[in-house]
């Protein structure tokens, strides 16, 4: 019955008449950002990367999931985003070019908030009507080392490490 003949018509109305709301049918997303990479080759066998950057988005959505005319599952809410990264990384070459390494350094910062309102009140269970409000910081830090070593002039070994430290806190 709620099905249209024309694929780009929707039965949508974002409103839910049981609570006397209705949604603001959106979708935006402003997104910011940038990135930069400085390469230094510090002499023959030595070279030093710096890789930054920093990305933020902001909008609001919203989203009547059945799609018919009947308030069953209604979502609206807001995001911001707010990202940035460091990594430097240096890299070399040993022993007539048959060691080949690098070593780094990489850090990632993160604080996003999502907000709105999610409503499924045709059901009639107060539960399911609810506000969210969520917060999330995340941190990420990591040092990394990887070589590759020629044994002959078809056999090479690979060999890394790497750790990270994960920080997330979510409210």
């Amino acid at each position: 019955r709620f099905v249209p003949r024309d694929p780009f018509t929707t039965y949508a109305t974002y409103d839910d008449i049981l609570r006397g709301e209705q949604y603001p049918p959106v979708s935006t997303a402003r997104n910011k950002g940038w990135s930069a990479t400085f390469d230094w080759d510090l002499n023959d066998a030595l070279a030093l990367k710096i890789i930054a950057a920093e990305h933020t988005i902001s909008g609001q959505y919203s989203h009547d999931q059945d799609e018919s005319p009947l308030p069953l599952f209604n979502v609206w809410g807001t995001v911001e985003s707010e990202e940035s990264s460091l990594e430097a990384r240096l890299s070399g070459t040993a022993f007539n070019d048959r060691f080949e390494w690098t070593a780094g350094a990489f850090f990632w910062d993160a604080n996003q908030q999502n907000g709105g309102r999610v409503s499924l009140t045709y059901y009639q269970l107060p539960f399911l009507v609810f506000d969210t409000d969520d917060h999330n910081e995340a941190e990420n830090k990591g040092l990394y080392f990887h070589s590759i070593t020629s044994l002959t002039d078809r056999l090479s070994l690979t060999a890394g490490l790497r750790t990270s430290d994960d920080e997330k806190v979510f409210t």
